[in-house]
C-alpha cells in the first residue's frame, strides 16, 4: 500500500480490501505508519516491495520521467526480469519504455516473450532444502564449482569468484559455458542464477 493500513486508497477498493482480509485470499502490506494517508513519495517505496515480490516487471508505457522507470530500476537491482512493450518513437508516453529496451530490458510483443524468460512459471517456486543437486556429466571442475556455489542462490560474478576462489577470467569463461549449456541464466544487473530442472 502507498499509505498506512488504516487508510483505503483508492477508496473505491475498500470492499476488495475487506474481502482479501476476511477470506484469507491474500494480504495487504504496508511499511508506512497505520494512519498515515497517501503521499506521492510513498509510491516508489511501495513499488520496491511489489517488484521484490514479483518474478518480473512489465512496463507498458512510461514517459521520460516516470514512476514506472523507478520501479523498473528497482526490479533490475533486485535481480528481477524487466520487460518493456515498445511504443511509437514520436509518443512522449513511449520514451521511457523504449529507453528501457535500448538499455537491455526484454522487448515484449506478446505473452510468449514473457513466458520464454520466466520458464519456471507454473512450476514450484522453490526447491526443498533436502533436494539433492544432480550435476550433468559434461561439466568440468570449474563449472562444477560454480554450479555448486549457485545452488545457494543467485550471485554476481564477483560473488562467484569469492565463493569458488577461481580468478575472474576463468570464472567468466566457465559461466559462459554454463549459460550455453542451459544450466545457468543471466539476470539483469549481471546476476546469475541456477536453472533448476
Amino acid at each position: 500500500m502507498g499509505c498506512g493500513l488504516g487508510e483505503f486508497y483508492p477508496s473505491e477498493n475498500a470492499k476488495l480490501f475487506e474481502e482479501i482480509v476476511s477470506q484469507g485470499t491474500g494480504a495487504l502490506i504496508s511499511e508506512i505508519p497505520m494512519m498515515r494517508g497517501v503521499e506521492s513519495r510513498n509510491f516508489p517505496k511501495r513499488n520496491r516491495i511489489i517488484s521484490g515480490l514479483s518474478l518480473g516487471v512489465l512496463i507498458v508505457e512510461a514517459a521520460h520521467r516516470s514512476g514506472s522507470l523507478i520501479t523498473a530500476r528497482q526490479a533490475a537491482e533486485q535481480g528481477r526480469e524487466v520487460f518493456a512493450l515498445p511504443g511509437r518513437v514520436d509518443s512522449p508516453m513511449s520514451h521511457g519504455s523504449n529507453a528501457l529496451i535500448r538499455d537491455g530490458a526484454i522487448l515484449v510483443q506478446d505473452l510468449d516473450d514473457i513466458l520464454e524468460h520466466l520458464g519456471h512459471v507454473g512450476g514450484p517456486m522453490s526447491v526443498e532444502e533436502d533436494t539433492p543437486l544432480i550435476l550433468p556429466d559434461n561439466l568440468d571442475a570449474n563449472e562444477t564449482q560454480i554450479v555448486e556455489a549457485l545452488s545457494q542462490g543467485s550471485m554476481s560474478l564477483d560473488e562467484i569468484t569469492q565463493r569458488t576462489d577461481l580468478n575472474a577470467g576463468v570464472a567468466a569463461g566457465a559461466m559462459t559455458m554454463l549459460v550455453l549449456k542451459g544450466l545457468v541464466a543471466q539476470k539483469p544487473g549481471n546476476v546469475f542464477v541456477l536453472k533448476r530442472r
